[in-house]
């Protein structure tokens, strides 16, 4: 059994109870406003598809295609209800981030929320994620900081129910995703408990300079 499989029941609750999904700091750092019509979105282990969900009900973006890529068949079917609740455009696949089903080049954003510290291999996953990016596409991942304490007991808490869970930091997000190839990357502060890196795929379209 897939230990996300334990919680899936209650997973979105727990979410909202430790504030895990900041859509509009996420949606800034995407540059939604400056993206072109349409944009691709990719989300790397979206789960039940609630950040997709909390960024579309921000403002009513236009052109916006969503697509979540979970490991997880029951998180995928809770995502598939919600958008269909919603008549949200959000398409759905199932595998790995370390091993992704889609062509390179295809999405122009890529975002992955508390999903480094599950997968086996977090240098993996940025470098699939740096090949089905186009040029000049931003990846945005949000973590854990582990180095605090009450992270480390919500950890312990995750791993009991998943059984699988490392330790990550930002020095280590921003030097795999440096090695992935993604340049101007930075680690962006979210309160004291989380924290975002950002990372741009060399090359056009991108003009911003945020």
């Amino acid at each position: 059994m897939n230990g996300f499989d334990r919680y899936v029941s209650f997973y979105d609750i727990l979410s909202s109870i430790i504030n895990i999904y900041h859509p509009k700091q996420i949606a800034e750092l995407l540059e939604l406003e400056d993206a072109g019509a349409p944009c691709r979105i990719l989300d790397i282990g979206g789960g039940t598809g609630m950040l997709a969900q909390k960024i579309l009900q921000l403002k009513p973006w236009h052109g916006l295609e969503f697509t979540i890529l979970d490991p997880n068949l029951k998180m995928l079917a809770r995502s598939m209800a919600r958008s269909k609740k919603d008549g949200a455009h959000v398409k759905h696949f199932h595998g790995r981030g370390e091993n992704m089903p889609f062509p390179s080049q295809f999405f122009d954003r890529a975002i992955s929320t508390s999903t480094l510290h599950h997968v086996s291999s977090p240098q993996a996953v940025l470098c699939e994620a740096y090949r089905v990016l186009k040029p000049g596409g931003i990846m945005v991942m949000q973590e854990f900081n582990h180095a605090f304490f009450s992270i480390k007991a919500l950890m312990l808490l995750d791993r009991l129910l998943t059984g699988n869970i490392q330790k990550i930091y930002p020095a280590q997000v921003h030097s795999w995703g440096e090695k992935a190839g993604f340049i101007k990357g930075q680690v962006i502060p979210c309160g004291r408990k989380l924290f975002f890196w950002k990372g741009l795929k060399p090359g056009l379209p991108h003009t911003s300079s945020k």
